[in-house]
């Protein structure tokens, strides 16, 4: 996942995070989750099989060991499986349009 900074002199192209995230696909149980210290503390959930999924700060408390992740290529929401039987959806443009502001 890339972050960007936001300057307050120069706008910030939005477009390359959500080409990114629509190029991904993956699915599967948390095993793990932790802060990736040598990457600005990151919050990365990592998968049974050993795909890591970065989380946005917004999403850091709704992933958690256990819940399982599903992302189609070309689409921009991460579907969140609770153990409790409920279902989450993480979406990028949502979560780009709360910066934007």
């Amino acid at each position: 996942m890339v972050y960007l900074f936001i300057m307050k002199d120069k706008p910030t192209d939005w477009t390359g995070v959500l080409q990114e995230a629509s190029s991904k696909a993956f699915n599967g149980r948390v095993d793990s989750v932790y802060r990736q210290t040598y990457n600005h503390n990151i919050k990365t959930a990592r998968l049974v099989g050993g795909y890591t999924f970065e989380l946005w700060p917004d999403w850091e408390e709704l992933v958690q060991v256990g819940d399982s992740l599903a992302k189609k290529r070309n689409a921009y929401q991460v579907k969140v499986f609770k153990r409790n039987g409920t279902t989450i959806t993480l979406d990028y443009k949502k979560m780009i349009e709360g910066f934007k502001k």
